[in-house]
């Protein structure tokens, strides 16, 4: 994939000379920077030697999914050719905005709002997408304005693909939404680069769950930014099944007093999957929560890498933040790291990071066994296990279905069946689950 190419469409845009400039200067960035950009994370990555000129710049037109969707409700499918949208009237009437990216993008109020301020993230893959985007959606929700039916965002990945999608929530304003990534199984080696900027006014919450299903021949570069205001709420439900080699990156602010963000991840990898998984918690606002918890899963020959970080700045009282990253590992060649890390700069703040990696316990098989299961079930029922309290987290009815049955069928080696059902699109009202003991309850308080 040649960047001047890249470069060269993006060019024919007749884009603002301000997004030109901003385009050019993270390019810039992205050339200059590591792919780990701290002492404590330089030699934990898995990146270190990725080249963009690997990946062809080809387009399978032919390839693509055929969902059936209904015109009742909203919904976006991207892939290489473009985006279909469908955003019924009565939303529309109410003022929201879902519109493709490149189409808006002489909006410049907004887009700068939100891509100049968070360039602030020095993150190389995070500026080599904000170089080269060439597609992606526009999401606005006014103010006070709560919607309860989920928005569902599906992505077919045939061919390479940079995608951003911003959502800007006015104050008070609430939004849940379903993201799916499939792709069509293919030998070429394929690029995905997907960016999800949220900015949150005040009072306002965001749910988003994200379930990625790729195949094994993609590499995947994710990149998760909010920035959160006054007494906002950022939920983010993330499954990760499928690449050939995943990155993602989830970077919480909680610039606002009284903001939270919560960040619930599942990671199952099989045959030789690689991941590279860091979340970050940046408390800057007084009396505002963070969550994050990873659970991985790793079979064969796979391997994760868990990274976090808690930092909260000096002028950040009363802050509360957990984070926690554990793998399990049902093979001698599967191999996982986790890594977690704490910037305190102020005291009277609560901060717990816990961390493990552990082969499956012998003692819990023979238990189940002796109870009548197999070996083979014993096993799937303990790794299956591991997940739920990050599942039980997750508030909608769907995406849990959705997880437990790649889940099931990852176990089985069966994943690719799971693009059988992709057409099945549910349409009523999606239940909260009632949330169990709060497990991030007691943690050490800093004084």
């Amino acid at each position: 994939m040649s960047v001047d190419n890249f470069l060269d469409k993006i060019k024919a845009n007749n884009e603002p000379s301000w997004l030109k400039e901003f385009r050019e200067n993270s390019l810039k960035s992205y050339e200059n920077m590591k792919s780990e950009n701290t002492e404590l994370f330089k030699h934990q990555t898995l990146f270190n030697d990725f080249d963009l000129e690997e990946f062809q710049d080809y387009i399978n037109s032919d390839a693509d999914f055929n969902f059936h969707l209904t015109d009742d409700f909203a919904f976006s499918l991207q892939n290489s050719n473009g985006i279909k949208i469908n955003l019924p009237d009565s939303l529309k009437e109410k003022g929201i905005i879902i519109s493709q990216l490149n189409s808006d993008i002489k909006n410049e109020q907004q887009f700068k709002q939100i891509l100049i301020s968070d360039s602030k993230i020095e993150d190389k893959f995070s500026h080599m997408n904000n170089a080269l985007f060439n597609s992606g959606l526009y999401i606005y929700i006014p103010k006070g304005l709560q919607i309860e039916i989920p928005f569902r965002l599906l992505t077919s990945v045939n061919s390479n693909l940079i995608s951003k999608t911003i959502f800007i929530l006015e104050q008070d304003s609430m939004l849940k939404v379903i993201k799916e990534d499939y792709s069509i199984r293919s030998d070429k080696s394929v690029l995905f680069s997907d960016s999800i900027e949220v900015l949150l006014k005040d009072g306002a919450e965001l749910h988003v769950s994200h379930v990625q299903n790729l195949g094994q021949n993609i590499v995947h570069l994710s990149n998760k930014i909010s920035t959160g205001h006054r007494n906002s709420r950022m939920h983010w439900n993330i499954g990760y099944f499928g690449g050939k080699k995943v990155r993602s990156r989830v970077y919480n602010v909680l610039l606002g007093e009284g903001s939270e963000a919560e960040d619930m991840e599942v990671l199952f990898g099989n045959k030789e999957q690689q991941f590279d998984v860091f979340s970050t918690l940046l408390h800057t606002g007084k009396n505002t929560i963070g969550r994050v918890l990873s659970n991985g899963v790793l079979r064969d020959k796979s391997i994760s890498i868990f990274k976090g970080m808690i930092k909260i700045s000096e002028g950040a009282k009363n802050s509360s933040s957990f984070l926690g990253e554990h793998a399990m590992l049902l093979s001698k060649e599967a191999k996982a790291k986790a890594i977690p890390g704490l910037e305190i700069e102020t005291n009277e703040v609560k901060a717990t990071h816990s961390a493990s990696v552990s082969q499956i316990e012998e003692d819990k098989i023979f238990y189940l066994m002796s109870r009548g299961l197999s070996d083979e079930e014993s096993k799937k029922m303990i790794a299956l296990g591991f997940f739920e309290p990050v599942i039980q987290r997750m508030l909608l009815d769907e995406i849990k279905n959705k997880l437990y049955q790649l889940l099931e069928l990852k176990w089985q080696g069966r994943e690719d069946e799971f693009l059988d059902d992709l057409d099945k699109l549910k349409t009523e009202e999606f239940k909260e689950m009632k949330r169990k003991e709060d497990m991030f309850a007691g943690h050490y308080k800093y004084r």
